[in-house]
């Protein structure tokens, strides 16, 4: 869809989502969804905003597909042909063929509606702008996260290519977060640090949406991010995909040789209660690390376990041991509730 010098155009190949498969497997390979709270999984959850989609397809018939995705450099384009096509071969996009054409035409119809109005509020951002060809291809995928992105390596070009990535279930407000993100995002890191270019990147969003009266719920990025909830069943499906693919996630906490914690390689002896020493060690110790309300409650109790039992308490008791890890240097998500369950941790 053709404006001036500004292009929007929409795709629902296959490749394209090859392409937003070979961004999210880079993402996660690099550690980007760990440290970050986002749950990869081959199980959809759409409408969960922390769920990161994948086909569940062998990644490992590949020849050291996970090593090889591992140089992608994130915000930018894909480029490893062998690695797109040998993802293009294996996706199948047949089941969502109909949630693909809905959201090809939903997303068409918004973007002819507002089109004007977000060219207009890009230019007065970024006048130099006026003075580019740009072009943005939003392919429609079942797969990845709600919005996804690549980006230009420089602003400088006359000609601006950019992705945007837009799952079967990104809303409108989602959407308006993409474009904003494919053109400005890694322009933006060149200034800031991951989170305050969300931020901004968020204020824009809720800006745009504010001052031209769109009615579309929006979940800040940053907001999604420090959500320390988690739903069972993604949990589950995710810690079997990446055992499936022998991923494992850097671990923050360790046990020695003598069986004492430690966090980043320093004891945790001297700062931690009796109690939270023991609630750690249990989480390394199962597999998955997931402790349930009756768990935590016997190793805070034991025997008075009938007279002390209190979800709050132990709630409580969790958010202190969280605020912990995090003055440790562990991210904000170390310590996720799941949900009617317990506690995971996130290790």
């Amino acid at each position: 869809m053709d404006k001036g010098n500004f292009t929007v155009k929409f795709n629902t190949s296959t490749y394209g989502s090859a392409l937003a498969t070979y961004v999210r497997c880079g993402l996660l390979v690099q550690g980007f969804y760990h440290k970050n709270g986002y749950i990869p999984a081959t199980a959809h959850f759409l409408g969960n905003t922390k769920a990161i989609g994948f086909p569940d397809i062998d990644y490992q018939k590949f020849s050291h597909f996970w090593k090889k995705i591992k140089r992608f450099k994130i915000d930018t384009f894909p480029t490893d042909k062998s690695l797109l096509n040998f993802l293009e071969e294996r996706i199948d996009m047949s089941p969502y063929k109909k949630r693909i054409s809905e959201q090809r035409k939903r997303l068409e119809k918004f973007w002819y509606s507002i089109s004007n109005e977000f060219i207009a509020s890009l230019y007065e951002l970024y006048p130099d702008f006026q003075r580019k060809n740009i072009s943005i291809k939003v392919y429609i995928t079942p797969f990845g996260s709600k919005g996804g992105f690549s980006c230009p390596n420089s602003l400088k070009n006359h000609k601006i290519n950019a992705y945007s990535y837009a799952r079967i279930d990104m809303p409108k407000s989602k959407f308006i977060e993409a474009l904003f993100s494919c053109l400005l995002s890694k322009h933006l890191l060149k200034t800031f640090s991951w989170e305050q270019k969300e931020a901004i990147l968020d204020y824009l969003t809720k800006t745009f949406l504010k001052n031209n009266k769109i009615s579309s719920r929006f979940v800040p990025t940053i907001k999604t991010v420090c959500k320390t909830e988690i739903n069972r069943k993604l949990l589950l499906n995710s810690l079997a995909f990446l055992s499936k693919n022998n991923l494992r996630p850097h671990q923050f906490l360790t046990l020695d040789g003598d069986g004492e914690m430690q966090c980043l390689g320093k004891d945790l002896r001297q700062r931690y209660f009796s109690k939270e020493l023991d609630l750690l060690k249990t989480f390394l110790t199962k597999s998955p690390p997931i402790l349930s309300y009756d768990d935590i409650a016997t190793i805070l109790w034991k025997e008075d376990i009938q007279e002390k039992f209190s979800l709050w308490a132990i709630n409580k008791r969790m958010q202190r041991l969280r605020n912990k890890l995090i003055a440790e240097g562990l991210p904000k998500i170390a310590l996720l509730t799941v949900r009617n369950v317990g506690y995971y941790l996130n290790n």
